[in-house]
Formats: structure tokens, C-alpha cells, sequence
């Protein structure tokens, strides 16, 4: 007969609802779903199969075929009378026990099925510490995995639980021996049973002994409930009340092809959704298509792998690894993607880079997968330095140095101009005695012989040649029309002969011009534009939108100018402006856009550049 059972707490902790593991996965269910369940997957295949397949599927199932539904829903009701508001402020707690018992009082409660096969099914009984059925039902934070496995923490399994509307999850599995077993895990809440003791948080359907106040699985096929009997080797894990959302199927695959591309390439893993395929024959064109969705870039991560350049070394403690690096003049992440020979991918990390790149690194060494391995957290997506051991440390900062290096290769340092100094060569030595040692010219080799240098006499005090000034620019006088610029005066000029002079009296200068008109605009200098402030953001549309300050003076405009790390400046191409306040067209003339800045009103202004490489962007007032 199939049970619930939740042990007493014995006078032990009341557990509320916040389970951390549970917690640890809420937010981005289909995500961690999907990662956490095809890394487990991927470790425990059978023997002499080389690629495994795990099944996403969605069921309505009758609540009539739900194993324990009446005892299941008795306890939701005795946990929302023991968490009432009162008892808590968390008002969430109430709400969760009250939308459960909604839903178990529907006709059909929703399940999401996840099946692999390929697999060795769940070995070992209730009691076996070393068995995987005991790891994965029997336990919390207990990991049997071997040496290179992707999980070793024994915290992924809460991940289903995450996914469940009422955090019930069910697993059924036959082994290759032909052995079956059936249980359910429930992780609700501290709560009164009808004896009136405290429970614990966790509870488990299947076959109860009162006597012994234990649950174990049910291990005869007869005994489990037809919709969750196990026909082949392998497992399935039901989420019962799974939560569903719109585009889950979507969101399922988005999931498995950002972090199981390596895998599905390899042939080490397929995935079906629903009636969807993703395999080896299918990658490419699936990678092409979610290219489309915001912030999905696996498809260039991919690229790389198939289209870059392979590099290879040997890094002590890691073995041999290899890098694939792929550089554009395209907009591209700068990050590699990180895996171990599981293919899964723990980290995009990111490096500098002066030329837009994107890479692959992976580690199919033994020892190094172990290695790497230790100094990932239980998510598996980074590896930290300070969680292994000073030798694993180390090799981690040798690898991405080494990548570091072969990203650089991709860029070079540019070359700097030859800088002629006079006489230079008379106070260095002569170096053409140790360059043929070295290239063998002479008998012995440079570390055999002593290179004799003679050194030069003493010289006298050498003279320092100061630079000259530069002259001072002078721009002369225009008198075409009636307007006159004046340079040596600040105030206004009268008309004369057409001889250029002028003096200054206080704060007006008077000088003689052919002309004879009066001129008020003193000629502006290079030296005399203001100086401007620039900061620009880029927005999501790949526009950038510039706020330009004037920090003395006013501007007519600035000229837009586009800075490199070397310090050269290239004029960018613009293709349009707007004001970003009004969005209204502002005119632009080349790389200049016309808009009044002063020092109390600063100009925003949105512009469109013909390039999608991200810029550091100054401006030049016109």
C-alpha cells in the first residue's frame, strides 16, 4: 500500500517553507531544470554507450492516478494552519499552501515527465550509502559521482522541486539487472500531524513501516502505480504541479543549447522537448534560429569551435587543453566559453581585448577535470581560485594567462615610427661580435666566449640645444564687405587707409583698414574654442546617446571623433542625430552635428554610426 509519511521532529528545529536548496534554483526554473538534470544525465551512462538522451515531456494526469493526492492535500491543510500570518510575517507562506490546495482539487494536475536512457538507472537500495538511489532520494547534499563528473555537490536534485507548484517530485528507475523502485519526496513545511506532533519539512510516499517510523521504496513493479512504472533501463523524475509557463518548451531548449552545445556536438548527449529533437544533425540550423532571441550567443561560442583557430599546450596539473579563437571587425562578446569533458559550459568568461573576439576552451584531461572540478561552487558555473587547493589555484591562473596570450596574438601591439636621434650611436656599444656568436658564425657559442667591448673615451659636456618657439599665429584682417575682424584689439575698429595696425586703449582697440567698417566679432583661434565634455552611453538599439558639456564658452556644434586604446583618432561615419529629449532630426554635416552647448544648458543628443563596433567616442567643439 502506498503512503505518505512525514517524521516528527522529536522536539528538533521547526523547518519552515524557505528550503535553501529549493530556493537556491527558484527564479529561472526551465534554466536550472535543465542543467542541473542533463549534468546528472551525462555522468552515469551505461557501459559501451557512448551517447545518452533525456526526454522532456508534458501530461495532464488524472488526479484519481496520483499516488497519496487526499493524504497529500490533509497536509497542505495542516501546514497552512500552522504558518497562519500570525505566525509569520511572510505572507507568501499562506498564499503557497492555499494556491496547493487549489490545484490539488482540480481534475487533472499537470506533470512534467524528464526520462533518460542510455543510462545505468538508479543502483542501490535505501540503505546502500554508496548507491545513487540513496544519493538522489535518500539524502541531502550527499554526491556519489566519480572522478570528472559534472555534479559533486548533491544539490542539483532540488531543482525539480523548484519547478513543482507544490514541490512534490516522484522517481521511478530500473536498473540493467532489471531492478525497479518507486518513491515520492515532499518538501513543504513544519506542521501538526493528527497526533499532534511537530513534524519535520520533508516527507516521502511509498512503502511505510509504523513500527520502525520509516518509508522505503516500492521495489515490486505489481505494487507501482501504472503511470509511473519504468519500462526500460534508466530513471524518471515526475514534477508533479509542474509550474508551466507560457514558452516553456522555448525556454527548456533555449536553456539546453546555451549550456549543452559542446555536449550535443560531441554526440555525448541529445535532448527531445516535446515533440522537438535537438541532436547532432540538428544543431546548427537550432543554434541559427534561437540567434535571433535577445541575449542568446551560443551560436558564436559555437563558430568559434568550428571556424577558429585551434591552439594547444600542456599546463602542469591540467594536462593538455586546447582554445578555438575566431576575431572580427563584427561586434563580438570577448569572452570564452569554459567546459570540462562533460560539455556542459561552467563560465563565459571575460578577457580584454582591443579587437572584438569570441573563444572555446576545453579540458578533457583526467586529473585536470578533477581539478577544475573543485574549484567550481554547486552551481558548476565559475571556478574560483579560493575554493581548491594553492596547487589548483595556480594552474588556473597559468591557463588564463596562457589564454590571455593567444587572445593577444590576435591583436598585436602596433608598431611606433622610428625616433632619429643625432649622434645617438656614438655612446652605444657595438654589437656585432656577440649577434655572429649567436648565430653561430664564430667557433664556441655566447655563453662559451666573453664578448670583449672597448669602451669609447670620455666625452666632453654635450651641449643641449634648446627647441625654438613656435611663431606665433597671426591671422590677418578680412575687410570684404563691411565686416572687419580686428586681431590686436578687443573693441571696435574704425575704417581708414587699408593699413593693418591698431592699438589698444583699455577695452577698445582702434585700427585702419581700407574698408572703412566697423567690425565687432574678434576672429576665434584654435586655442580659443571651448573645451567640451563628452560621455556617451549605447543603448540597446546600438545607437549612442551623448551628453556634451561645455566647460567654458559657448559652441555652435561639435564634431564627433572616435578614440582608439593606442590614442589615435579616426573620424566615425554618422548617419544621424537626434535630440534625445524631443527626438527631433538635428543637422548634421559630416562628422559635425549642429546644436547650441554652453556651460548651463548641456546638448543630448542621439546618434546613429555606420559601424557595429562599440566606440569611445570625444568631442571637438565647431
Amino acid at each position: 500500500m502506498v503512503e505518505l509519511y512525514v517524521p516528527s521532529a522529536d522536539g528538533g528545529e521547526e523547518e519552515g517553507l524557505n528550503d535553501p536548496g529549493v530556493e537556491f534554483f527558484l527564479g529561472d526554473v526551465e534554466h536550472h531544470l535543465a542543467r542541473e538534470v542533463a549534468q546528472n544525465v551525462i555522468d552515469v551512462p551505461r557501459t559501451g554507450v557512448q551517447t545518452v538522451h533525456l526526454y522532456f515531456e508534458l501530461i495532464d494526469l488524472p488526479k484519481a492516478k496520483l499516488p497519496c493526492v487526499h493524504e497529500l492535500a490533509e497536509r497542505f491543510e495542516r501546514c497552512r494552519a500552522f504558518w497562519q500570518p500570525d505566525r509569520t510575517s511572510d505572507k507568501k507562506v499562506s498564499r503557497f499552501f492555499t494556491n496547493g490546495l487549489d490545484l490539488l482539487q482540480r481534475p487533472t494536475v499537470k506533470v512534467l515527465r524528464i526520462s533518460d536512457y542510455g543510462t545505468t538507472g538508479l543502483t542501490g537500495n535505501d540503505t546502500d550509502r554508496t548507491g545513487r538511489w540513496y544519493a538522489l532520494v535518500r539524502s541531502a547534499g550527499v554526491s556519489n559521482k566519480d572522478e570528472g563528473a559534472g555534479g559533486s555537490y548533491g544539490i542539483g536534485k532540488y531543482a525539480p522541486f523548484a519547478a513543482s507548484e507544490i514541490r512534490t517530485v516522484f522517481y521511478s528507475t530500473r536498473t540493467e539487472d532489471g531492478e525497479v523502485a518507486f518513491q515520492g519526496v515532499v518538501r513543504l513545511a513544519s506542521h501538526k500531524d493528527r497526533n499532534e506532533r511537530t513534524t519535520r519539512r520533508t516527507g516521502y510516499i511509498g512503502r511505510c513501516n509504523h513500527e520502525t517510523h520509516s518509508c522505503a521504496a516500492i521495489r515490486d513493479i505489481t505494487s507501482i502505480p501504472e503511470a509511473f512504472v519504468r519500462r526500460a533501463p534508466g530513471t524518471d523524475i515526475f514534477v508533479i504541479g509542474y509550474r508551466a509557463p507560457d514558452g516553456w518548451e522555448r525556454n527548456l531548449l533555449s536553456s539546453i543549447l546555451t549550456n549543452f552545445w559542446p555536449a550535443i556536438h560531441r554526440n555525448i548527449i541529445t535532448f527531445r522537448v516535446g515533440d522537438r529533437v535537438v541532436d547532432g544533425t540538428t544543431l546548427a540550423a537550432d543554434l541559427d534560429e534561437f540567434a535571433q532571441d535577445k541575449d542568446f550567443t551560443a551560436h558564436l561560442y559555437y563558430k568559434a569551435l568550428r571556424e577558429g583557430q585551434r591552439h594547444e599546450t600542456s599546463i602542469n596539473s591540467l594536462g593538455t587543453v586546447a582554445l578555438y579563437l575566431t576575431a572580427s571587425d563584427e561586434e563580438l562578446p570577448k569572452r570564452v566559453a569554459l567546459t570540462r569533458k562533460t560539455g556542459m559550459i561552467i563560465n563565459l568568461k571575460a578577457f580584454r581585448s582591443r579587437r572584438p573576439f569570441c573563444g572555446y576552451f576545453v579540458c578533457d584531461d583526467p586529473a585536470g577535470n578533477e581539478l577544475l572540478r573543485s574549484l567550481e561552487p554547486p552551481r558548476h558555473d565559475e571556478w574560483n581560485p579560493k575554493r581548491g587547493s594553492p596547487e589548483a589555484a595556480r594552474a588556473l591562473r597559468e591557463l588564463y594567462e596562457w589564454i590571455r596570450g593567444r587572445i593577444r596574438d590576435l591583436s598585436p601591439a602596433p608598431t611606433t615610427q622610428a625616433l632619429d636621434v643625432p649622434d645617438l650611436a656614438r655612446y652605444l656599444p657595438y654589437y656585432d661580435d656577440a649577434e655572429e656568436l649567436a648565430e653561430g658564425n664564430n667557433s664556441g657559442s655566447a655563453t662559451e666566449q666573453e664578448v670583449q667591448f672597448t669602451p669609447l673615451p670620455r666625452t666632453g659636456v654635450i651641449e643641449v640645444r634648446p627647441a625654438a618657439e613656435p611663431r606665433p599665429v597671426v591671422l590677418e584682417a578680412s575687410n570684404v564687405g563691411g565686416e572687419t575682424d580686428i586681431q590686436d584689439g578687443g573693441g571696435r575698429g574704425e575704417g581708414g587707409t587699408g593699413a593693418v595696425s591698431g592699438t589698444n586703449n583699455g577695452d577698445n582697440g582702434a585700427g585702419a583698414s581700407a574698408g572703412g567698417g566697423h567690425g565687432t566679432h574678434p576672429s576665434r583661434t584654435p586655442a580659443s574654442k571651448p573645451e567640451l565634455r563628452l560621455r556617451s552611453f549605447r543603448r540597446n538599439d546600438g545607437t549612442y546617446e551623448l551628453v556634451v558639456r561645455s566647460l567654458s564658452g559657448d559652441a555652435e556644434g561639435f564634431r564627433l571623433v572616435a578614440v582608439g586604446e593606442d590614442g589615435r583618432t579616426e573620424v566615425p561615419v554618422l548617419t544621424s542625430a537626434q535630440d534625445a529629449n524631443t527626438m527631433a532630426a538635428l543637422p548634421v554635416n559630416g562628422p559635425s552635428i549642429e546644436v547650441p552647448i554652453s556651460a548651463q544648458q548641456p546638448a543630448r543628443v542621439v546618434v546613429q554610426l555606420g559601424t557595429p563596433l562599440r566606440l569611445a567616442l570625444a568631442a571637438e567643439a565647431i
